[in-house]
């Protein structure tokens, strides 16, 4: 028996996602966009530019694009302790929560406080634990490591373990407890989602003959992190031949449509050996976020200001101002209690180091003006003090009369 759903789709529906080209997935002004903070590049991807250039100014270029994560991989840290590479990091304002590194069992406990130095909230490499899949046996085994692996990571702190696929995870089919299912399915059958996660690479998936996006929607509970690959030549007994993302036939509009429905944590952008890793960069960053590659022009936010009971606000290129959670058009309006106002960069600007971002003020509560409510009292209480006098003059008139 094959278990339908994920291996039917490798014969039926995929097939026609494959030949929709990108554009007839979304319109431009319909794409789904990542937040940047979500997005990260495998640096992989760019080992022609790094070997040209040199790690660190392409990690410059990075930031400088706009990108706040790296996924590195092993042959990245080369030259540099964890505590160095680290301090690079952090000093352009970059994060590592994934990376492709070392997994052997018998070295663990080194990955472990390697990966946990550069602050990682996954541990992983670009494959599966050993055995692999070359057998059932193999997988079931490889499942059992990824379970003993898992509960070391989440143990130290550092976060669940991962596998991450190729096309053969989901060619390769054995029969598990009466059904026949791909070796990533078993892999995902016999593991403990408290301990491991995976990260799916939907190029790779795709070129397979899987609907990505029902994958995604199917497993959302144990599917953290999705490699973002564009491919064209698709489905064939080839590889696939990738291309910057939105460029190639991958229904990527899709799938980041269902990654953000099921909660995915990080979406790294690969693409195998970029000829122009730049060009990947730049236009991939642009493509999952809408946000313009940097350089951004740097812009120092002219100063909200207090006078009296009102308050303004001013027209600064670049700048938007927020109060209360929304934005605010320049002008000037009336205060009242504490007043706090911040400035934000919009997309294509950047704030300048060490300008002044939060203005408050509080306006003092306002004198209480006199109303009727307030004095009537007062012309009570005179009005009868008035009528005690008389009476007392009466009285002692009567006793005057009397005597």
């Amino acid at each position: 028996m094959i278990r339908r759903g994920l291996t039917a789709g490798l014969v039926a529906g995929a097939a026609a996602a494959l030949l929709l080209p990108q554009a007839a997935v979304a319109a431009e002004d319909d794409r789904v966009l990542i937040p940047a903070d979500q997005v990260s590049i495998q640096m992989f991807s760019l080992i022609p530019w790094t070997s040209a250039d040199g790690l660190e100014p392409v990690l410059e270029r990075l930031s400088e694009i706009g990108l706040k994560n790296i996924e590195p991989f092993g042959g990245t840290f080369s030259g540099y302790t964890a505590t160095e590479f680290r301090a690079l990091t952090d000093s352009l304002g970059l994060s590592v929560p994934s990376s492709h590194y070392n997994t052997a069992e018998d070295t663990f406990d080194a990955t472990l406080e390697f990966v946990d130095t550069l602050g990682q909230e996954y541990v992983g490499s670009g494959g599966f634990a050993a055995p692999g899949i070359g057998s059932y046996e193999n997988t079931l085994a490889t499942a059992e490591a990824m379970n003993r692996l898992g509960e070391r990571s989440v143990a130290a702190g550092v976060g669940k373990f991962f596998g991450h696929n190729h096309a053969s995870e989901f060619t390769t089919m054995y029969e598990h407890d009466g059904v026949m299912m791909p070796a990533w399915e078993i892999l995902v059958a016999e593991t403990n989602p408290e301990w491991v996660t995976f990260q799916l690479d939907v190029g790779w998936a795709t070129h397979a003959g899987v609907n990505v996006a029902d994958l995604i929607g199917e497993y959302s509970d144990r599917i953290s992190l999705l490699h973002i690959k564009d491919a064209v030549n698709l489905g064939g007994a080839g590889n696939p031949t990738f291309v910057n993302l939105g460029e190639g036939d991958v229904p990527l509009q899709d799938i980041l449509a269902a990654g953000q429905a099921a909660g995915i944590d990080y979406y790294v952008m690969e693409y195998d050996l970029a000829a122009d890793g730049n060009s990947f960069a730049t236009e991939g960053f642009e493509y999952l976020t809408g946000i313009p590659a940097g350089p951004w022009t740097e812009v120092t936010p002219a100063a909200v200001t207090f006078s009296g009971s009102k308050f303004t606000v001013p027209t600064t290129e670049g700048i938007e101002y927020v109060k209360d959670g929304a934005v605010i058009a320049a002008g000037t309006y009336d205060g009242s209690g504490t007043v706090t106002v911040t400035a934000r960069a919009i997309p294509g600007w950047v704030i300048a180091e060490g300008a002044v971002t939060e203005w408050t003020h509080t306006f003092p509560a306002p004198a209480l003006a006199a109303t009727g409510s307030e004095t009537a009292p007062g012309i009570a209480l005179g009005a009868a003090l008035v009528l005690l006098a008389g009476a007392a003059i009466v009285v002692a008139r009567r006793r005057a009369t009397a005597s």
